[in-house]
């Protein structure tokens, strides 16, 4: 009985991770424009360029470490290695004369 219960957990477990959550169903669809602001980090793994929650590793040329930037983009719909994040095409992006967080 105790195994029965066990399986019936773990089926529920995995049924439950494959739904989408709020944060999924907030998320812009693919071609929507968004604005943002901020510092390009690193993000893990190290080769994912990210700004907030937007992935930004197609921008050319490339958001600089360490500046502060405003920019606009437009999501895309690739799938990539960089969990959670949003990825962004067509970034376009100028440096702010603010400072970054350290």
């Amino acid at each position: 009985m105790i195994a029965r219960l066990g399986m019936a957990a773990a089926l529920t477990l995995c049924i439950a991770g494959g739904t989408a959550t709020t944060a999924d169903a907030a998320a812009p669809r693919p071609g929507t424009r968004v604005y943002f602001q901020g510092c390009m980090q690193f993000g893990i793994p190290p080769w994912c360029r990210v700004v907030g929650n937007y992935v930004v590793n197609h921008a050319h040329p490339a958001l600089p470490m360490g500046t502060f930037v405003r920019a606009s983009a437009t999501v895309d719909d690739f799938v990539g290695l960089c969990p959670g994040g949003i990825y962004l095409k067509d970034v376009r992006w100028r440096p702010v004369n603010r400072a970054c967080p350290r």
